[in-house]
């Protein structure tokens, strides 16, 4: 319910309603809170290992988003 149900609630909303601005809004909340976790992760992972390595998993799971997203976009979506 707490990661599925925002999502189904703004596709409802999202069906009836269109505004840029509320687009931009949401997006901004959604990347805002990626930070605050990737944070959170950094912080707890720091404590148990080297930050080299921490470095190097940051770096391959950017490479792996981008990477998805170059798929889909060279996929026409």
């Amino acid at each position: 319910m707490i990661g599925g149900g925002p999502t189904f609630l703004g596709t409802i909303i999202g069906s009836l309603w269109v505004s840029e601005l509320t687009y931009v809004l949401f997006l901004s909340l959604a990347a805002g809170a990626l930070v605050y976790v990737t944070l959170l992760m950094y912080n707890a992972a720091r404590r148990q290992s080297s930050n080299d390595l921490i470095m190097v998993g940051i770096f391959i799971g950017l490479l792996a988003g981008f990477l998805t997203d170059l798929i889909v976009s060279l996929g026409g979506a």
